[in-house]
């Protein structure tokens, strides 16, 4: 259906949040980016918005949303992507805006599911200065 779709990969790895289990991450960007998305043929797309192929056959859309983190631990890696849906997102502003955050740049959260579909719940942890200054 869409024929234009890229073929390249991300450059950034997906954060991957198992049902049961829970990671700490920094935060390694200044907000979230979100991108208006079709699911066509078991696969993702984003909606280019205009002369849309998707949109023009009444598919639905949702929000996602990603974030750029890096996990910590003992072997913390490169940043990653994070992909969250508009609900877990909402969450993790509403109590940043309950605690006086500004931003979310540096900001430790604690990302789980408690089940394997289980949606994402994400709490924040802590702020840390030197971890802001390893930001991308």
């Amino acid at each position: 259906m869409i024929q234009d779709a890229p073929t390249k990969r991300p450059k950034l790895a997906v954060v991957k949040v198992r049902g049961g289990q829970g990671c700490d991450l920094v935060i390694c960007c200044r907000g979230v980016l979100g991108l208006s998305t079709h699911w066509v043929d078991g696969r993702s797309y984003v909606c280019p918005g205009e002369d849309c192929p998707a949109c023009s056959q009444c598919w639905p859309d949702r929000w996602a949303g990603f974030l750029v983190v890096r996990v910590l631990g003992p072997k913390s890696r490169a940043p990653q992507l994070l992909e969250l849906s508009g609900s877990a997102w909402d969450r993790l502003n509403g109590l940043l805006k309950m605690e006086g955050y500004s931003g979310v740049e540096g900001l430790v959260i604690h990302a789980e599911r408690r089940k394997a579909k289980s949606p994402l719940v994400m709490d924040p942890v802590s702020v840390s200065d030197d971890l802001a200054g390893r930001i991308i």
